[in-house]
This record gives structure tokens, C-alpha cells and sequence, in this order.
């Protein structure tokens, strides 16, 4: 209708059906209305829940005046709304443009909301010559929603329906876009075309890491949901520890993302979960009963009990038979709280299993903490001239030889004694002895580090998160090794401070067997593809004349010794 509120064809045809209340309400609008507004009545005896009259906008926002529409139907409550060509009457609007701007304003609404009653919506033409023109616009549209990522689904029953999914949030949800034409065929045409060029873009993807043979069923639950989340096609196979997705590209990229950051925490749990074995083999946490029997603490409990004490804390909370629980490390007491509000003591206590039965003997005896206990880490200096310096010092320098370069000048040689850490690597170095049937698995290699990196290193030994990203991680995601001194004495590896000084670990390493390396892999590859969980120890840049090795699991590597050197 125009501004003064005349009614075009459609409209006083609506009038006529339905009864003169409608044009009554309408009426009462008379003094507010602009163009392009949206006046919503009732709709008299007509079988409609209400009716939208579109005051003709300006030159171009019929779309606009669309969305405005949808807004309000919307909100209303409606679960279904239906249009004529807007401006094609009486307006004088062609129905190229009518169908561009009407369809670009649904588009725009449903871009912009996520409407919460509203899920049909129909554009209706009545005059045959102008169905070409919605057609048209309607098949564009359908392909370049491919190329957003959402792939549409079509059918070509009754008047033709395009149910495109719509993204809201993390899941898809269905609002059909309905289009009804003069002949199913016209349809089917356009269903056909997109459904062709929907095949012609869907593309498929591998994921190929050895941890996905480790995933829980509780991951590979996480991972097939993001079917739904983005569309896309999942495969898991555990036997070739492989992971294919199908689908758009985008949304291929999104789900690998996701799936990734899975598989990633999958490994880093496995992670915790051997060295937290590994522990327990050196030290065990225990509840004392009162008859003064022992229960030990679960693996990963032990093992987050004892990180804490190592780190000094005061206490740790955990849940223990699904109470909130509090170990003081002074008293060596735990508080459990009850649902009913009791709280319970029981007395705990820490025993190192095998203490200084592997240790070094050449090491000196470790030192106490004013509090009685001994020192986790004792940071020895080597005296120049004695034996076991010279041996390091031989070891050094004799890449500087080889190469004829000029030797650096040791300043100072520490040993490094952190027992919990050597204790963990023994215990890691006695498994790959038995797993490989053989002695030969450690090496002396050489670690170039910053001066704030070396204090974590002495107390925690190599981790992960930050090694190997100056080389670029180029062999994949784990701790960087090199033969030569001379390599990791470069200034990129061994930062200088603020005097010039260097620092290089001389790291006994448990490479085992190992096979050549690539960019992104977080752990070895499998020796077999038929047997994925029989993986290569290391990975190295050259499996002839290797002089690079990288290890992915903490317990592969002990920092022996510390080169201060300019």
C-alpha cells in the first residue's frame, strides 16, 4: 500500500475476503506511517494468525522493509510467513528487482538473527512472467551459499522448498526458505543444478596421527558431534589411527581444527599418565588406617599429590570416592569433607620407593631444605682439570675441532643432580632396554637454551611447549637435540646474556630406534601402519648420519650437565 494507506490489487482483495475490520485497523495508522513501515492487523475471518502491509519504501530498501517484516513475525510468534512480489503492482518495480532485494533482505535477516518461532518463510508469485526473475536470483543465491560453508538441501516436492542449514552459534539449525513457482520442473531444474554443483565442491581430508588409535570413547563422541556442529562427514579409524572428513572446505578446516585440539589433549594425557607411572615406581603416597594398614593413593592422584610437594605448596586439594579433600604437607594430614558437612582427618605418608639405589655414584649427597627434607635439585660445580671435566670438556669441543672452528672458552661446568628426575629416566631407560632387546638406546647429545630456561630445566627437566620453535619444529612437535656442540652453539639456540655468555645442556637422551621426523607430528610414527601402537622411539633429520633428534616424551632426556661458555 502507498502512504496514504490505498491498498493495490492484493490488498483491497484481502479487504473483500477477510472483512472491513482489517482495513479499520489499518486506518489507525494514518498520522504515523513513513515509507517502507511495517503495520501489522489481524486478519478478520481470513485463516491467518495476522497480517504485514509494507507501506512502499524508498528506491532500494524493499529489503529493509523484508527483514523489518521477519523481525516482527518473529516476535510475534509466528512459525510461518508468506510474501507476494513487493512493488510489482501498483509501485511500478520490476520483479528482477522486487526478487533481488526481497530475497537479499531475507538473507540479511537471517544472517543478523537467529529467530526463535519463525521457520518458513514463502515468497508466493502469482504472475507466471515473473517467476524467471525469483528463480534466477534464487539459484545465485544457493551457490554462493556453497561457497559460505553451508551446504543446502533441496527438494522439488509440491512447490518447491530450499532448506538451507543456518549457523547459530556451535550447531545448525533448519529455517526453510520457501519458493513457489509455476511449475515443479523450473524447481527441479534449479535443485538439480545446485545439487551438482554441492557433489562438484565437497572434498575429503586425512588426518593421520598415532594418537588417534589412543582416543577414548568418550573423544571419538566429541569428535562425531562435530558432524552436526559443521556439517561435514566424520570417519574414525582406530586400526590405521586415520580420521577422514568430507564436506566444504571451510567446514573441512574448522572440524580438522577441533579434532586436532582432541587428539591433542588425548596425547598429552597419555602423556601425564605414563610419567605418572613412572613415579610411582619412585615415590608412593599413602592413606595410613587405623589399624595402621596402607592404602595408596591411584596413579594420577600420586602423581599430582607429589608435583605439588615438589613444588613446596602448602597443601593440595583433590576429590577422592567423591569428597572434597585438602593434604597439608606440614601435618601430613587430609581433610575430607562429607556432604552432611563432616569433616574426617586421616593421617598420609610419602615413601620414596628406591632412593638413591641408581644414582650416579660419583654424585655428591644431596643437600637439606631448612625444613628437614631433602633438596630436589643440587647444582654441583666441576672442578677444571679433574676427570670427570675433562671428559665433558673432550665431548665439547671436539665438533669445534672436526669443523675447524675456533673452540669457545668453558667458564664454568655444572652437574646437575635432581634425583626424582634421574629416577625417572632409569626407570624410562630400563623399558626401552626390555621393549628393544637391547643396551644401545641412550646417547650423549647437546641442548642449547636461554639463561632463563635453566633453572625449570634443572628442576623439571625438557618439556615440549617450548622446545624446538626456533628450529621451526621442522621434525615435529617435541625436544630438540643435536650431535654437535658447534650446532647448538649458535646464538638462535644458545642465547647470549647480557656478557656474552652461553649455556648448552650435555643431556643423556634415550633415542632408541628411531626414523626420520616430519613437521607437525607429536609423536613417532608407527614402525608398522598395521600396528600403530608400536611406534619409532625418536624421530630424527637423517636417519643415515643423523645430527639432529627429537624425543616427545619427558622421561626421554636427563640434563647431566651445564656448559657456561663464551
Amino acid at each position: 500500500m502507498d502512504v496514504d494507506l490505498n491498498f493495490g490489487n492484493l490488498g483491497s482483495h484481502l479487504v473483500a475476503t477477510g472483512g472491513q475490520t482489517i482495513r479499520d485497523e489499518v486506518d489507525k495508522f494514518k498520522k504515523s506511517v513513513k515509507k517502507g513501515a511495517v503495520v501489522s492487523t489481524g486478519a478478520g475471518s481470513l485463516k491467518f494468525c495476522k497480517l504485514y502491509h509494507i507501506v512502499i519504501p524508498e528506491h532500494g530498501k524493499i529489503g529493509d522493509s523484508v527483514a523489518d517484516c521477519l523481525d516482527q513475525a518473529d516476535r510475534h510468534g509466528n512459525s510461518s510467513i508468506s510474501f507476494p512480489a513487493i512493488g510489482t503492482g501498483k509501485a511500478g518495480v520490476s520483479a528482477k528487482v522486487s526478487a533481488k532485494q526481497m530475497l537479499n533482505g531475507i538473507v540479511s535477516y537471517l544472517t543478523m538473527n537467529t529467530p526463535t518461532a519463525l521457520k518458513q518463510i514463502r515468497v508466493t508469485v502469482f504472475d507466471a512472467s515473473q517467476v524467471k526473475d525469483f528463480q534466477d536470483k534464487l539459484r545465485k543465491m544457493a551457490v554462493e551459499a556453497t561457497h559460505t560453508g553451508s551446504i543446502p538441501t533441496l527438494s522439488a516436492t509440491g512447490g518447491g522448498v530450499l532448506s538451507r542449514p543456518l549457523y547459530y552459534g556451535t550447531s545448525r539449525d533448519k529455517l526453510i526458505l520457501q519458493i513457489l513457482a509455476g511449475c515443479a520442473a523450473d524447481t527441479a531444474s534449479v535443485v538439480q543444478d545446485i545439487k551438482d554443483y554441492t557433489k562438484k565442491q565437497t572434498k575429503t581430508s586425512q588426518i593421520d596421527n598415532q594418537s588417534i588409535a589412543k582416543l577414548s570413547p568418550s573423544d571419538q563422541a566429541d569428535i562425531m558431534g562435530l558432524e552436526t556442529i559443521y556439517g561435514v562427514s566424520i570417519k574414525i579409524d582406530l586400526t590405521t589411527s586415520r580420521i577422514d572428513v568430507e564436506g566444504f572446505l571451510c567446514d573441512i578446516t574448522n572440524a580438522k581444527a577441533r579434532i586436532l585440539s582432541i587428539v591433542q589433549k588425548t596425547f598429552e594425557d597419555k602423556m601425564e599418565e605414563e610419567k605418572a607411572m613412572v613415579l610411582q615406581k619412585t615415590v608412593q603416597w599413602s592413606w595410613i588406617n587405623s589399624d595402621n594398614s596402607r592404602d595408596p593413593f591411584d596413579c594420577m592422584l600420586n602423581y599430582t599429590t607429589e608435583q605439588a610437594y615438589q613444588d613446596k605448596k602448602g597443601n593440595v586439594s583433590y576429590q577422592s570416592d567423591g569428597f572434597d579433600c585438602t593434604l597439608d604437607f606440614q601435618k601430613m594430614v587430609e581433610l575430607s569433607k562429607h556432604p552432611t558437612g563432616e569433616v574426617c582427618e586421616c593421617n598420609v605418608i610419602r615413601k620414596e620407593m628406591s632412593k638413591d639405589t641408581h644414582l650416579p655414584s660419583y654424585w655428591e649427597s644431596q643437600p637439606t631444605e631448612p625444613d628437614g627434607t631433602m633438596a630436589s635439585v643440587h647444582v654441583v660445580q666441576v672442578s677444571s682439570g679433574t676427570d670427570e671435566f675433562n671428559r665433558i670438556a673432550v665431548r665439547f669441543n671436539e665438533s669445534f675441532d672436526n669443523e675447524k672452528k675456533p673452540r669457545k672458552t668453558i667458564l664454568v661446568l655444572h652437574r646437575i643432580q635432581n634425583p626424582d628426575l634421574y629416577q625417572q629416566y632409569n626407570t624410562y631407560k630400563e623399558k626401552l632396554n626390555r621393549e628393544n632387546k637391547t643396551t644401545d638406546n641412550e646417547r650423549l647429545l647437546f641442548h642449547g637454551t636461554a639463561e632463563d630456561k635453566c633453572d625449570f630445566i634443572n628442576h623439571k627437566g625438557f618439556n615440549r611447549s617450548f622446545c624446538g620453535r626456533n628450529v621451526g619444529a621442522m621434525y615435529g612437535n617435541g625436544v630438540y637435540f643435536a650431535q654437535n656442540s658447534t650446532y647448538s652453539a649458535q646464538a638462535k639456540y644458545s642465547t647470549p646474556n647480557s656478557k656474552g655468555e652461553q649455556k648448552m645442556y650435555v643431556t643423556r637422551v634415550l633415542v632408541g630406534e628411531f626414523t626420520k621426523g616430519t613437521k607437525g607430528i607429536i609423536i613417532p610414527p608407527a614402525k608398522d601402519p598395521s600396528k600403530p601402537l608400536d611406534t619409532y622411539n625418536s624421530v630424527v633429520d637423517n636417519t643415515g648420519s643423523p645430527t639432529i633428534f627429537v624425543i616427545f616424551y619427558d622421561a626421554q632426556a636427563y640434563p647431566e650437565y651445564l656448559i657456561t661458555y663464551k
